[in-house]
């Protein structure tokens, strides 16, 4: 679904070691921090740019808050399984966006550079935790370097996922689950 780019998603079918990541207690607790309610994934997938493609306008992975007192939804929690460098596209951020209200074409041209950006330069194995109302968007890869990072999305229990895991997973993947696991991906039956 993103041309210039190889994506690969429902990572918890493709391999049980996929399993153990999203549990990984730091990516729990800054869940938790965060969202201050209970918690589920919302998706979990690959995602790695190819040469002279990656670029993305900037966004935000959920709905804008509408005023300030509005509670935060979830988070993305990226692991990088390559280095993230400048040439191979690395992420670009805008710190403390996570606190404005509204789209951030409400405020800029979201395909443009902009002065306060930073990018998450990081080497392999790092993982890079942020607001889902944090302004981000993906960069060109400039060198074809491999950039692949695993994104894991977690949302307030009461949010629909963006994939539906008791509808997608397989009911044999289901049964081979910890409860832990079964209650982070909602696939109890309750």
């Amino acid at each position: 679904f993103e041309p210039g780019a190889n994506r690969l998603g429902n990572l918890i079918e493709k391999h049980p070691i996929f399993r153990n990541l999203i549990i990984i207690p730091e990516v729990i607790a800054v869940a938790k921090e965060v969202i201050k309610f209970d918690i589920k994934l919302s998706g979990f997938n690959l995602r790695n740019p190819l040469k002279n493609h990656g670029h993305q306008s900037y966004h935000i992975d959920w709905t804008p808050r509408k005023k300030h007192d509005d509670p935060f939804h979830g988070v993305n929690c990226s692991i990088f399984l390559n280095d993230s460098t400048i040439d191979n596209g690395a992420t670009r951020i805008i710190p403390k966006t996570h606190k404005k209200l509204g789209w951030p074409d409400d405020y800029i041209n979201p395909a443009e550079t902009q002065k306060e950006e930073i990018r998450a330069t990081l080497p392999a194995g790092s993982i890079m935790a942020f607001n889902l109302n944090t302004w981000h968007a993906g960069a060109n890869n400039l060198n074809g370097e491999t950039r692949k990072a695993l994104f894991i999305q977690i949302k307030r229990r009461d949010e629909p996922q963006l994939l539906n895991y008791k509808k997608y997973l397989k009911q044999s993947t289901i049964d081979g689950l910890n409860e832990p696991l079964k209650y982070l991906l909602a696939v109890r039956e309750n």
